[in-house]
């Protein structure tokens, strides 16, 4: 008799186990191909341009250029490269692999148990949405994705074998496959490292706080947990000391940013970082604050504070490093990295089970959840429909210069109208980007002359030019 129950028991619980199972792979399957879908209407668009065809020994060679005259950023710099100049049905395919892999990557970092894994996706997923900066450019965009998306991949999955894998604890046996892959992980840390200025920072700043945690813990010794640690430093260094970021420097701010007082750049630096966050980040400070509050008092462990501390101070600590930048204190993709850590802290935060909770604490979590539902319900919907018409507006310029090269020829310099819709939303590509201007050799129009084998594109005045 008791057998029988018990094999009920068990058939129920599997049947149960099945049901979730499904529900996960549903919603990340759904989540897939809406981002796929997405990811196949957005046109390329600036930066783009420049490299739709470029041959395998050109990404390379302006790479190096990149190095040694612009920016230390050729990880993410050579990743934008490659989307742009391959197939862009394949691009968009493999781009929405690598978010779901970010929301997977954050999941799996952000809680310490994976029950009601479908629950927990779908609430790593709506805050990423609601939170990552600049959407549309972080994600969708080419040349953003690359250097955001495809790096903070990197990172987060560095970070993961770190802090959620059993990989870097020492071995009794050394075997070729283990020094094979000892050595694919020395790369990948020279490459997070190499990756973002101040992204790279947080990345090591989460690694060393955990394993101050860790030898406080006694933790054994491992030579390969060192080796990542310094090829990651490596890789840092190389980023910083590029000849070309000074150049960048005085392109972007002019030679006089350089004669400024540090004192008065930081200041200045940390005043609009402070700035961004009131205009743009307020309900992710407060969801942070009020998390913490009710974790203190309702569903309180020492594991959580430790957690959800590191990851937090880590994210904050990578945005207000911008204070230091020449640029990238508006808000936008530079805190790509910090918000993502953020958002990790705060899935650390959330009870592991809600079944543990008593009444009280449910309700306050229920409110918590349906605020955020119908505030990301609003906000998403309309940066969906915003990304749309002004995927559609850049979609119409394409074709407008197809069809005046069609007429003229290639050997004549084409004039264009301004965009017919100017995007109001961070989840279009060119929210906030420059238009076009008058003269066909300087960014952004340069890009058009390549990708389009035009001898020039230029914007027109309203009423004058060829329409």
């Amino acid at each position: 008799m008791n057998q029988s129950i018990s094999q009920v028991m068990l058939m129920k619980v599997s049947a149960d186990m099945k049901k979730k199972n499904k529900a996960f792979y549903f919603l990340m399957g759904s989540s897939f191909l809406v981002i796929l879908v997405w990811n196949l209407l957005t046109p390329q668009y600036a930066d783009d341009l420049y490299n739709t065809d470029s041959s395998f020994m050109e990404i390379l060679k302006k790479g190096y250029s990149d190095y040694f005259y612009w920016n230390g950023r050729i990880v993410g710099q050579t990743v934008m490269r490659f989307l742009n100049a391959n197939n862009q049905i394949l691009v968009s395919f493999v781009n929405s692999i690598m978010f779901i892999l970010l929301v997977v990557l954050v999941l799996k970092l952000g809680f310490s148990s994976l029950k009601n894994i479908s629950l927990k996706f779908g609430t790593t997923l709506v805050l990423l949405l609601l939170f990552i900066p600049a959407f549309g450019q972080t994600v969708l965009w080419r040349a953003g994705a690359g250097n955001y998306l495809w790096t903070m991949v990197l990172s987060l999955f560095y970070i993961f074998i770190y802090v959620k894998s059993d990989f870097l604890i020492p071995k009794k046996k050394i075997t070729v496959l283990n020094c094979f892959l000892l050595i694919l992980f020395i790369v990948l840390a020279v490459l997070v490292g190499w990756a973002n200025e101040n992204t790279s920072g947080g990345v090591l700043l989460v690694i060393l706080l955990n394993t101050y945690i860790q030898y406080y813990n006694k933790a054994k010794f491992s030579i390969p947990y060192w080796l990542g640690i310094v090829a990651n430093l490596i890789g840092y260094a190389m980023l910083l000391v590029s000849p070309g970021n000074k150049n960048r420097t005085i392109a972007t701010m002019g030679k006089d940013y350089l004669n400024q007082s540090i004192v008065i750049r930081t200041l200045n630096g940390f005043y609009k970082v402070n700035q961004s966050i009131i205009d743009q980040y307020l309900p992710l400070l407060f969801l942070v604050i009020v998390l913490f509050a009710l974790m203190l008092n309702y569903w309180f462990s020492k594991e959580k504070l430790i957690n959800s501390g590191i990851w937090i101070f880590s994210g904050t600590a990578t945005i207000y490093a911008l204070s230091f930048a020449p640029m990238g204190q508006d808000g936008g993709r530079a805190y790509f990295g910090g918000i993502i850590f953020i958002i990790i802290g705060i899935c650390q935060l959330l009870p592991n089970e809600l079944i543990d909770l008593d009444r009280f604490s449910k309700m306050f979590i229920e409110l918590i959840a349906i605020c955020l539902l119908s505030y990301s319900g609003l906000t998403i919907s309309n940066g969906l429909i915003d990304s749309m018409k002004a995927d559609r507006a850049i979609r119409a310029s394409y074709d407008s210069i197809l069809k005046k090269r069609a007429v003229s020829g290639s050997n004549k310099i084409i004039k264009i109208p301004r965009l017919n819709y100017l995007p109001t939303t961070k989840y279009a590509i060119n929210y906030g980007l420059e238009e076009i201007g008058k003269d066909p050799n300087e960014f952004p129009n340069l890009g058009y002359q390549k990708a389009f084998r035009v001898k020039g594109v230029i914007l027109y005045d309203s009423g004058t030019g060829n329409k």
